[in-house]
C-alpha cells in the first residue's frame, strides 16, 4: 500500500481505534520508494492506496452486521456507521436496525415503513416492529440509498408490500 491516508479515515480514527489496527496491519511501500518510483508508477506495479470504501467494508460495516450472542452498537454509533456504510457499501447479510419502538434488531425481522401502503400513524397498531426511518434521515436526508441498504440486509416489506399490496393483513 502506498502510505497516503484520506482525510476522512483520519478523521474516522480518533472515534473508532479499529481503523487505526487495520491500517497498521497493511503493508506499506518504504516512503523513500514513493519518492523515487512515485505514485503512479507504484500503481502500475500492483500498489494499491487506502480508500475509504474498503475501511468502511472491512472496519466499519462488520460492526454493524447483527450476529447471535453479540450486543449490537448503542444507538449514536448505529445511526452514524449506517450513514457512512450506505454510501460506500453494500452489506452482505443482517445488519442491526433501529427500530420505531426504540429497539436494535437485526435487519431481516423488522419492516420497512412504507407510507405507501399504511399511513406512519397506523404503525404501531402492528404487530410487528418497523425500522425507525426518521432517525436515520435526520443524519441524512437520502432516502433512496437507505432503502437500498436496508433492502440488501434483508429488512422486510420493501418488494413483498408491492406484491401483496400492504400491511392490511398484519393489523390487530
Amino acid at each position: 500500500y502506498i502510505a497516503k491516508i484520506p482525510d476522512e479515515v483520519s478523521r474516522l480514527m480518533e472515534r473508532f481505534p479499529e481503523i487505526r489496527e487495520y491500517i497498521d496491519r497493511l503493508d506499506f511501500v518504504h516512503d523513500e520508494l514513493v519518492r523515487y518510483l512515485g505514485t503512479e508508477y507504484l500503481k502500475q506495479l500492483g500498489a494499491k492506496e487506502v480508500v475509504f470504501t474498503d475501511v468502511c467494508r472491512e472496519v466499519l460495516l462488520p460492526r454493524i452486521y447483527a450476529k447471535e450472542g453479540v450486543t449490537p452498537p448503542n444507538k449514536e454509533e448505529l445511526l452514524f456507521i449506517t450513514t457512512i456504510c450506505k454510501y460506500y457499501v453494500n452489506p452482505e447479510k443482517p445488519v442491526w436496525v433501529l427500530t420505531l419502538g426504540g429497539h436494535v434488531r437485526p435487519s431481516n425481522e423488522v419492516y420497512y415503513p412504507d407510507p405507501r401502503y399504511l399511513p406512519p400513524e397506523r404503525f404501531g397498531k402492528l404487530v410487528i416492529e418497523f425500522v425507525d426511518l426518521r432517525e436515520y434521515l435526520k443524519q441524512a436526508p437520502v432516502e433512496d440509498k437507505l432503502r437500498a441498504f436496508f433492502e440488501l440486509a434483508g429488512v422486510k416489506g420493501l418488494k413483498p408490500c408491492e406484491y401483496y399490496g400492504g400491511y392490511s393483513g398484519l393489523l390487530y
